[in-house]
């Protein structure tokens, strides 16, 4: 699989993608050193857990990696694809709460599990992963 940025998760997790972008997964780092970077393709080890951010794998071991460039994002208009892929999602901010706001580009709502500093009908470009109850944002702009 190929590592995707943190953005603004811990530091021991990252997302990793399929080079196809059409699956992700989490990757927890906590139990082995996390020598690895944005990009990189890596084969690892661990065993599958769930939690409120979804299914993930806790590493054991690193068994192989090579650099490479990093995945671009997927664009998506509703962001309904796969949960722990990398999307991108735009559209006019309508709504905004504690640690979410809601955005629309006229094919429905996206919940973006993020903050912004664009006030109630502002425009913004979301990169982040798509999860089961929206996107959780790496990067607004």
């Amino acid at each position: 699989v190929a590592l995707n940025d943190k953005g603004f998760f811990d530091d021991s997790s990252v997302y990793a993608s399929a080079e196809d972008r059409l699956a992700g997964v989490r990757l927890d780092f906590s139990g082995v050193d996390n020598l690895v970077t944005a990009g990189d393709r890596v084969r690892v080890k661990g065993t599958v857990g769930t939690d409120a951010g979804g299914k993930y794998i806790t590493v054991t071991e690193v068994t192989s990696s090579e650099s490479g460039e990093k995945l671009l994002a997927l664009a998506t208009t509703k962001g309904t694809v796969d949960t722990g892929v990398l999307v991108r999602v735009w559209g006019k901010v309508v709504s905004k709460a504690d640690g979410t706001f809601v955005l629309n580009n006229g094919s429905g709502d996206v919940t973006v599990i993020g903050t912004t500093d664009k006030a109630v009908g502002g425009f913004v470009t979301v990169t982040g992963i798509a999860t089961e109850t929206g996107v959780k944002a790496m990067e607004v702009l």
